[in-house]
């Protein structure tokens, strides 16, 4: 996920409730030296249950499949 405008305190607090609130494995990492909230695999379709419907239909075709 993209977070790069959260500090790293609230990315990691993202990652932590993400884990806790909605059962996904989900590490900190770094891209372009910001952090962002990487979805483990085995998570990633439970993922998809939770916010697919969420996500508008022209922009779907973003998500890995």
């Amino acid at each position: 996920m993209n977070t790069h405008s959260f500090t790293s305190k609230e990315v990691e607090m993202m990652s932590i409730e993400l884990n806790v609130k909605f059962n996904l494995n989900t590490t900190v990492g770094l891209n372009k030296n910001k952090n962002i909230i990487i979805i483990s695999p085995n998570s990633y379709q439970r993922f998809l249950d939770l916010t697919y419907k969420y996500i508008i239909p022209s922009m779907r075709y973003k998500l890995p499949t």
